[in-house]
């Protein structure tokens, strides 16, 4: 009975997502549309990293993320 209410948890928390790795050699989850290219920032206020995409001049907004060794202000 555990073992299945642990894998249904599993599968919802990670539904819509994709596991990365930077090119620093992080880990992380993030949105499932995220690209080659795009930046795992940390941005002062947000609760934890996002995931930017380059566009033109600017960056768009594709999601947050958990980034393994760089939550809770580790690297801030």
């Amino acid at each position: 009975q555990h073992p299945a209410l642990v894998q249904r948890s599993l599968a919802a928390a990670i539904s819509s997502r994709r596991f990365f790795r930077t090119n620093y050699g992080l880990v992380g989850i993030g949105p499932d549309n995220i690209k080659n290219g795009d930046l795992v920032s940390i941005v002062f206020g947000a609760d934890m990293p996002l995931i930017l995409r380059p566009f033109g001049k600017f960056h768009k907004l594709v999601g947050a993320t958990y980034v393994h060794g760089v939550m809770n202000g580790v690297v801030v």
